[in-house]
């Protein structure tokens, strides 16, 4: 499905953009596109670093621990109680959110400090597009 939704999606782009008329040049940007920042701080002189990222998806991932588990998730998100689901799906996008730790192999070269350093990295939402795909990367431990 995603393969297809990014295929989709650029294709759309690329030909709305050919028109003449604004509200169409723009629509797909407007309606999908969200934008966010990758934040990285080292930990050594705690100097951030920021880069600016455009997105069409956010690629949650849902921990299922058998099949039951990802069947009781659907009838709780969409049927009997949509607030579960709610909440799940937050607790989701924490995670996409959530610093992480580089370190070892994955040091963070500072650029003012001229070295490699640990440091953390985060992701800030800073746009919220219209309408939002949100994939569900389901992990099966069984």
């Amino acid at each position: 499905m995603t393969r297809f939704y990014k295929a989709l999606i650029t294709y759309l782009e690329d030909k709305f953009e050919k028109s003449t008329n604004l509200e169409v040049r723009n629509l797909i940007r407007e309606q999908f596109q969200g934008k966010c920042e990758y934040v990285t701080t080292c930990s050594n002189c705690h100097t951030p670093s920021t880069r600016s990222s455009y997105f069409y998806e956010i690629e949650i991932h849902l921990a299922v621990l058998h099949l039951l588990n990802l069947l009781y998730f659907l009838c709780v998100s969409l049927i009997f109680l949509p607030s579960q689901g709610i909440k799940m799906l937050e607790e989701g996008i924490a995670k996409y959110i959530a610093e992480e730790e580089l370190t070892g192999p994955n040091q963070y070269m500072c650029d003012k400090c001229n070295a490699k350093h640990d440091a953390t990295r985060a992701i800030r939402l800073t746009a919220l597009p219209e309408v939002s795909l949100n994939h569900l990367q389901l992990q099966n431990y069984l």
